[in-house]
């Protein structure tokens, strides 16, 4: 069951936007997610990522302006909310007492309730097709049993429920077994090929070079570099891993 995103032209603009998490500060003079492309955030611990995925999602407050479709998100907005996935970082970010099909009903009757031509029962078949492209037999067991890849893979398949217009990763593979990865990109490409824009930070920079249309440097709150791996390197040099220690300004 393919869902196509429509009208998905920069799905998500960030301007002028400032966020304050404690004494840390975030700066974005403008960051642009385009439709059908992963973009990857990259930098050092302390340099924005969760701040900046938080901001996207509207969990935390901040001046500027954030628009999905063009239309200003800042959080409050239910139907704005529902165009957005996210799979965290945190593997307890779940209902303990639920299964991994009671979590996914969940959020299925939220969505059909916001979507009214959108049925459960067409939702619960998609978390289904889901589940089978990640090899995750759900078990009857509440979460609480879960191993932390049993954990991801219910948060993946939840993020993707609602063919989300914008994708948020925190992680992608933590987690994960070798042939949970590939089946997981293979998935997070077909979002892609769907028209999905999505937006993955992470601390590789291997998997960022190899999986990532363009990139983000991060570093101090603010906007270090962004382009594909082809504008960041310099000459001479042969990797995002290179690329990323002249950024930054250390030696490795």
């Amino acid at each position: 069951m393919k869902q196509v995103i429509a009208d998905a032209d920069d799905p998500l603009t960030l301007q002028a936007i400032v966020t304050k998490r404690g004494g840390f500060e975030l700066r974005i003079d403008e960051l642009r997610l385009q439709a059908g492309r992963i973009a990857c955030v990259v930098g050092p611990n302390g340099g924005g990522k969760t701040t900046l995925l938080l901001t996207v999602l509207g969990l935390l407050p901040h001046d500027g302006e954030c628009r999905l479709n063009g239309v200003v998100y800042d959080g409050t907005q239910p139907f704005q909310k529902a165009r957005i996935g996210f799979i965290p970082d945190d593997p307890d970010l779940l209902f303990e007492e639920l299964t991994a099909r009671e979590q996914w009903a969940v959020t299925a009757s939220v969505l059909a309730r916001l979507r009214p031509a959108t049925s459960r029962a067409s939702l619960a078949v998609r978390a289904a097709e889901l589940a089978q492209s990640i090899s995750f037999d759900a078990p009857a067991t509440v979460a609480q049993t879960y191993s932390h890849g049993m954990r991801k893979k219910t948060q993946i398949v939840n993020a993707l429920i609602g063919a989300p217009a914008v994708l948020v990763i925190d992680e992608l593979r933590n987690g994960l077994d070798p042939i949970a990865i590939k089946q997981t990109e293979q998935l997070i490409a077909r979002e892609k090929d769907r028209g999905a824009a999505i937006l993955a930070a992470t601390h590789d920079l291997w998997w960022a070079e190899r999986f990532a249309d363009y990139i983000y440097v991060l570093h101090e709150g603010r906007l270090a570099a962004a382009g594909t791996r082809k504008e960041l390197l310099r000459k001479g040099e042969k990797s995002l891993e290179e690329a990323f220690f002249r950024i930054i300004g250390v030696k490795a």
